[in-house]
């Protein structure tokens, strides 16, 4: 149905930059969303392209729609699962610190010669016990509020699987799925997990095999890694518009069933 592949996004965003333009206003709003009072807060789309990037993006799809008879969907998220593994890591690892200090700073009563009096107070391990929970607490709510740091703490794969998982609930929830041809095909992007991945229904599928899917997957993120993302997303709508034009030509006036148009979706992969 679908692949997904993993890529570095953070040069294809920023992209080659000349004096005076904002290529990295990209990345730049991301790290700001990441520091937000609330990590629900997310980039707009006027943030992340601007409105020229977006208008290109936007004639690709319609151009490449006239010619066949799928619908293309482009879009990109900013982030596409919580890491709670990596939270909860980040946190033991906090917890762990707090521990060493106040195991480090804790008074302890010096031993009297002849004495066979317990060493150690009660309040001591009380206070090494209170020293790991805040710590572990605490960390695990840092990487809560800021999900770039419970990735640090996440395999490749768990952020595929994330990914895959995110792309398959905005393929049913934009509803490519729900075209009459049965022809939609997902281009999603996700830019913190610097992965990609392309999802295409029933009858896409079977017109272009999934090795020509999985192609198309690679050659997007290939474009990612060496391209600004407006570009390279417009590249891949005109080579996945051209295929399908090959395998699936348009018969009838373009229904349109879909908005031709790029979207941004939430922290967890929520269509907006």
């Amino acid at each position: 149905m679908g692949a997904v592949h993993s890529e570095e996004v953070s040069r294809a965003v920023a992209g080659p930059q000349a004096p005076g333009e904002n290529h990295d206003r990209c990345v730049l709003n991301l790290y700001s969303y990441f520091l937000s009072e609330s990590r629900l807060v997310m980039p707009t789309l006027q943030q992340l392209l601007t409105s020229e990037e977006q208008a290109a993006i936007n004639h690709a799809v319609q151009q490449a729609e006239m010619a066949t008879e799928a619908e293309i969907v482009p879009v990109i998220a900013t982030i596409s699962g919580r890491y709670d593994r990596g939270e909860d890591l980040f946190g033991l690892v906090v917890g762990t610190m707090a521990l060493i200090v106040a195991w480090i700073l804790v008074p302890r009563p010096e031993p009297v010669a002849g004495s066979w009096e317990a060493g150690a107070p009660w309040w001591e391990l009380v206070a090494l016990v209170a020293a790991l929970f805040v710590g572990f607490v605490g960390g695990a709510s840092l990487a809560s509020r800021y999900p770039v740091i419970g990735q640090l703490f996440t395999s490749r794969g768990e952020k595929a699987a994330e990914v895959a998982a995110a792309a398959r609930r905005v393929f049913q929830e934009v509803e490519v799925h729900h075209t009459q041809s049965r022809a939609g095909v997902l281009l999603y992007v996700s830019l913190t997990e610097r992965m990609a991945a392309v999802i295409a229904d029933r009858a896409a599928l079977t017109a272009l095999g999934e090795t020509a899917v999985n192609e198309l997957c690679q050659a997007f993120t290939t474009r990612l890694h060496s391209q600004p993302l407006a570009k390279a997303l417009v590249e891949t709508i005109q080579l996945t518009g051209g295929r399908l034009a090959t395998h699936l030509p348009a018969t009838s006036t373009p229904q349109g069933e879909l908005p031709d148009a790029v979207r941004v979706v939430d922290l967890f992969g929520k269509a907006s």
